[in-house]
């Protein structure tokens, strides 16, 4: 039987129920951080309103747990694997661990540092920053809020409902009925559904009523939605000036006004969006849900796709493919087999085999 460089870092032929269980509570720990660590902000710093709210906000409870499964799936296979190529093996691929550690320690020493909690492997830390990214991607955080607000804003808007005994409530001072028939570019009209939304939500907020919205998420932004309600009051009185300009001057426009009445909407379109969504998974029901505020979405039809079920497979082949190699290894270390001389030699050669994972795609 020919000598093999590549030794599994757990000797098997001692059946080690301590480095098992010693990797069974790095997994646990791994999965009480990626808990915390997938509920932050997949992005800090942004101005952006949309990267103010959590990823649980900005996802349906679908989403967030398929996101979150990927999350800790990959964290969880990564420390596997580098588990059970021990200490030794990966210093070939860059790993460096204290040398005095176990092979007992490997596990739990593996977890802090894709926790963040032992410093000393930058690169390996880079994984948990990358796969948390990605997950989030794959959940469509925050895709699907953004193209969510994106569809209330291109949308029409009923004013109906806004048009009788709604109209005398504060939360409409400044409109005017020719507001809701004006065309939806002209600062009018967007003057007009900023109203309307501040009194809808309103509403819901004062009567404790939420119908078709998230209410944990009315509460947990209240001090936004307090604050887009004070920022328009504060219009109110350019608004009125910029009627009269107008009639003085029908070229009048006051672009400082739009752009804060714009940006105080897109901030309730995220919002109503996420409430919707949150409290309403299908698009159907997203749509219903939407009308009674006046928002009128237009019908959309997502194209079958298996970009999900291709990954998965294609990540699944690949997984399989270096755990095989791992498996057959620790079966010659048991002398249950003997290996030919085609075996990978190194340690490194079950990682390259599985990058001819993605080629099966290309022959199917």
């Amino acid at each position: 039987m020919p000598t093999l460089d590549m030794k599994l870092g757990v000797p098997l032929d001692q059946m080690s129920l301590v480095f098992f269980g010693s990797l069974a509570l790095a997994v646990w720990l791994i999965y009480v951080f990626c808990q915390r660590k997938f509920a932050e902000r997949s992005v800090t710093g942004s101005g952006d309103f949309i990267y103010q709210m959590l990823p649980r906000q900005l996802a349906t409870h679908e989403e967030y747990s398929h996101g979150f499964l990927i999350y800790f799936g990959s964290m969880a296979t990564i420390l596997v694997i580098l588990s059970l190529l021990g200490a030794n093996n990966l210093e070939q691929l860059g790993i460096t661990l204290p040398k005095h550690l176990g092979y007992l320690g490997v596990p739990l020493a593996l977890a802090f540092v894709l926790m963040g909690a032992l410093p000393n492997v930058p690169g390996l830390m880079l994984v948990e920053t990358y796969m948390r990214q990605y997950a989030h991607e794959r959940a469509y955080i925050p895709d699907a809020a953004r193209a969510t607000a994106e569809r209330i804003a291109t949308a029409d808007f009923d004013f109906t409902s806004y048009a009788g005994e709604a109209r005398r409530s504060p939360e409409m001072r400044g409109v005017t009925l020719e507001d809701f028939t004006r065309p939806r570019h002209t600062l009018e009209h967007n003057w007009a559904r900023l109203c309307c939304l501040v009194f809808a939500l309103k509403s819901c907020r004062m009567e404790g009523f939420t119908g078709n919205l998230d209410a944990g998420l009315l509460h947990d932004y209240r001090s936004d939605l307090d604050l887009i309600e004070s920022q328009k009051k504060s219009m109110e009185s350019q608004v009125t000036a910029y009627r009269s300009a107008q009639e003085s001057d029908p070229y009048y426009t006051n672009e400082e006004l739009r752009s804060c009445i714009v940006d105080n909407l897109r901030k309730l379109y995220i919002l109503l969006g996420c409430a919707v969504r949150l409290k309403t998974q299908a698009n159907n029901d997203i749509d219903l849900a939407l009308r009674p505020f006046g928002v009128m979405l237009k019908p959309t039809q997502r194209p079958p796709g298996t970009g999900d079920l291709q990954l998965v497979s294609l990540t699944a082949v690949a997984v399989s493919v270096i755990l095989l190699g791992l498996a057959a290894e620790g079966l010659g270390q048991l002398g249950l087999w003997t290996a030919s001389d085609v075996f990978p030699q190194t340690v490194m050669q079950p990682f390259w085999d599985a990058e001819l994972a993605p080629q099966i795609r290309t022959v199917a």
